[in-house]
């Protein structure tokens, strides 16, 4: 059963009505749509945390055991191929330091007397109790504080009276107990023995006297290399890139520390 109406002097019935909604639902899924939806965030970049458990299965399970035996050591093809690389880092490793002999010689009796030079003149200045003082003192006399500076002054006498009987006392020691080893037992112990005792002396002295850059020993083995980076390079690779109104590097000032990078200066990150 179906009613309808006059519209426009026409008869408008429940057909019409139908007809004109699939007219206009057609018209809506004809125009173009855009799904709006969230944007989906990705998963964590941290590995997820391990799930504790005190089951009797998971305490006792094989599979994350380490082998007792390590792997090379259970095949005997692993086994030589391993003997193989060690005998041959190690021969390798020999001969190069011992080709490289005559200059660890020189350069070892170069900085030894360097090291005995910075060891006395260490022991002198700790002895005098300046470390610190010095630079307090000279600020109380700066500002004319004279009860300042006569306090310290008292300090370090004080402090360098008892370093310099710890230093001669230790000194004294030092010596007599070297003259009684050579006299007691410089028979029984071999020639060999007191050169290699005096090139340990040496060496250490060397250690001590060496620039902290310049090792006595030559490196085997060459690690990556890191290029400073200055102001400069940074200028000249913007000037480089043809930006707009960049002509000259001067035009291009640092300010504080300069050309940094994750808090050291002149290093890349």
């Amino acid at each position: 059963m179906t009613t309808s109406q006059w519209v426009n002097g026409h008869p408008y019935d429940d057909h019409d009505r139908d007809a004109e909604t699939v007219r206009d639902a057609e018209t809506v899924r004809d125009a173009e749509t855009v799904l709006v939806t969230p944007d989906s965030l990705g998963g964590s970049a941290d590995a997820p945390e391990p799930v504790l458990s005190m089951s009797w299965a998971d305490m006792t399970s094989t599979r994350t055991r380490t082998p007792i035996i390590p792997t090379w050591l259970r095949s005997s093809q692993q086994r030589h191929a391993t003997m193989r690389a060690i005998v041959s880092n190690v021969a390798y490793w020999a001969g190069f330091h011992i080709w490289r002999g005559p200059k660890y010689l020189i350069k070892t009796g170069a900085y030894a007397p360097v090291g005995l030079c910075r060891m006395v003149g260490r022991l002198l200045h700790w002895a005098t109790a300046e470390q610190g003082n010095w630079t307090l003192r000279q600020h109380a006399a700066d500002t004319n504080d004279a009860y300042t500076w006569q306090s310290l002054n008292r300090t370090r006498s004080k402090e360098s009276r008892a370093r310099w009987w710890v230093l001669g006392i230790g000194t004294s020691t030092a010596i007599c107990a070297a003259g009684t080893a050579v006299f007691t037992v410089g028979d029984e112990i071999p020639a060999v023995g007191w050169y290699g005792a005096l090139a340990g002396v040496v060496l250490l002295l060397a250690r001590l006297g060496r620039p902290a850059d310049k090792p006595i020993t030559d490196q085997i083995s060459t690690g990556p290399r890191f290029t400073k980076l200055t102001a400069e390079m940074v200028r000249q690779a913007l000037v480089a890139l043809g930006l707009p109104g960049l002509k000259e590097p001067s035009q291009l000032q640092f300010i504080h520390l300069g050309c940094t990078v994750t808090g050291r200066a002149g290093w890349p990150g």
